[in-house]
């Protein structure tokens, strides 16, 4: 019973409740086993381990099975499960579906607390000896939930409940019955000072993934925002992938890039293999069903700032998520055929509530600017009297330039010098990458906390091809997150397959596709690297 107790700890770990008819088998079989006292220790433990290796196979692994007997398939995700299973708990979001490579161990500890208590409490005198194995696996299982919010009120109580019942059984079987309600009443005092003090909230809890990162290596890519002039300048435009939201926004980010060098918009995105749970902000929730198509890897459309992740593929270890940006990001260079369903909150902006927010931290730009971006980020918003405002005139006076695909490419500090500084029309001509850089860089000079989003706006058909690139600013606000900014017209694209779009005037200001918390910016490097944090 204490067994069990501990294991209803991943109750916070896993998503749903398929991981209970395994524990509660590993908490019982160990110790039925263990209670049988004509074998000797070692037979006993001998039979314990061809128990677990039962269990494990058609509890754990079922789906590996083939004709009622166990696989190569099987025996090997066996084996890397009780050598590695521990480490893979410890690289995944939370909570995580219902595997056989996360839940074998969990199963082999509670198997192993069972069937070790429940010897002691045979073999042993010792009123308390019995009542370690249990405890131990209690203490591991919170160390895998790590810093989750939750009480494990009911864990807590059949813990305690075996436990001390344990302990005053074998201290004076005699007294059984008086010492019931101590038992009632200590359970109840230690889950009552638990749930007064600050660690019942989680947020101060020891988690064992802020020591050790596990990264995986995927190919290094250029800035995505480099790449949106070739996109849109691919013809005939290549579709790269379906969507279908519900209800419908007008664009989907793939990367937000946290770090400028002076020449290249980066991040350095650390990924942990992606669970259903993504994260808990709260905010009106859209849903997007998309399918890949000829998209590259490795980053992945979402909407807004995900918080659920629900995949139709059966490998989800080659997905992964990052909590400082909300990206989604895969180990595959071409995730042609994958579908997923992804949930996303998405705020609309609101001026009059912007207006009175107040800006995050900023994020100074290296090197400092050249003088002329921050004489003109200066000029530009002489008059505002709020923060939000100033970030508008600059949003504005971007819309108002001349746009054009074939303008010279880059995002450095000369390049949009030129394109800012220019007297002569043609030298101004720029598109999304320029824009949405100039927009970042302007409001950081200024002392805003800015990022550039990539990504793609969405037609009416939900059919996403290369045409479709884009890229705009983001902002964070102290208790609102990131508001996204346009400092693209995009209505003046010279190209008809935008005649399917609702034709916005350039002093519109589009709703936001996403909304997130403030988040502090990696370390910057010329190349945007991902990396998964994966056993």
């Amino acid at each position: 019973m204490a067994t069990l107790g501990a294991s209803l700890i991943y109750g916070a770990f896993f998503a749903s409740a398929g991981y209970l008819l395994p524990l509660c088998i590993a908490s019982f079989g160990g110790a039925l086993i263990a209670a049988i006292q004509r074998w000797s220790l070692a037979r006993s433990a001998l039979i314990a381990c061809g128990g677990f290796i039962v269990l494990a196979i058609y509890g754990v692994f079922a789906d590996t099975v083939e004709y009622g007997a166990p696989s190569n398939a099987t025996m090997t995700e066996l084996f890397w499960g009780v050598v590695g299973g521990w480490a893979r708990m410890l690289t995944v979001g939370l909570p995580v579906d219902v595997r056989g490579d996360l839940l074998i161990t969990p199963v082999l500890i509670a198997w192993i607390a069972g069937f070790a208590g429940t010897t002691l409490a045979t073999r042993t005198r010792s009123a308390l000896a019995p009542i370690g194995p249990p405890l131990a696996a209690f203490a591991i299982a919170l160390l895998f939930v790590g810093d989750r919010p939750g009480t494990h009120i009911i864990a807590t109580t059949v813990f305690l409940a075996g436990a001390l019942s344990l302990a005053l059984l074998r201290a004076n079987q005699s007294a059984l019955r008086y010492g019931v309600p101590v038992v009632v009443i200590v359970a109840a005092l230690g889950i009552g000072v638990g749930l007064i003090t600050p660690l019942s909230r989680g947020d101060d809890r020891f988690d064992p993934r802020d020591l050790h990162k596990a990264p995986l290596w995927i190919a290094d890519t250029l800035t995505p925002l480099a790449e949106i002039k070739s996109q849109l300048r691919e013809q005939p435009p290549r579709q790269l992938f379906t969507v279908r939201t519900d209800p419908a926004v007008d664009r989907i980010r793939t990367a937000t890039l946290n770090d400028y060098d002076g020449t290249l918009w980066t991040s350095a995105d650390q990924f942990v293999v992606a669970g259903r749970q993504l994260s808990d902000v709260d905010g009106p929730a859209v849903t997007a069903d998309i399918e890949i198509d000829t998209l590259k890897g490795p980053f992945l459309p979402v909407v807004g700032e995900p918080t659920r992740l629900d995949l139709t593929v059966d490998d989800i270890t080659k997905i992964g998520y990052s909590e400082a940006s909300g990206v989604l990001a895969t180990t595959e260079a071409n995730p042609k055929g994958l579908r997923y369903t992804i949930v996303g909150n998405v705020n609309p902006r609101d001026d009059q509530r912007l207006h009175a927010a107040i800006p995050s931290a900023t994020a100074p730009l290296p090197n400092g600017p050249p003088p002329q971006l921050r004489a003109l980020a200066q000029q530009l918003t002489l008059g505002a009297r709020t923060p939000y405002a100033k970030l508008l005139a600059i949003e504005t006076y971007l819309r108002r330039l001349p746009y054009n695909i074939d303008a010279p490419p880059g995002h450095s500090y000369g390049a949009l010098t030129r394109v800012l500084t220019a007297t002569d029309p043609a030298d101004a001509a720029s598109h999304a990458e320029q824009h949405a850089a100039a927009f970042a860089v302007l409001a950081r000079a200024l002392g805003f906390h800015t990022r550039v989003a990539v990504g793609y706006r969405l037609p009416a058909n939900g059919s996403v091809t290369t045409s479709d690139a884009h890229a705009w600013a983001e902002v964070a606000f102290d208790g609102v997150g990131w508001v996204p900014f346009e400092p693209t017209d995009v209505t003046s694209k010279p190209t008809e397959r935008r005649t399917q779009w609702t034709v916005r005037s350039p002093d519109h200001r589009p709703e936001p596709a996403s909304r997130s918390p403030t988040r502090r910016g990696p370390h910057p490097g010329s190349l945007r690297r991902a990396r998964f944090r994966l056993g």
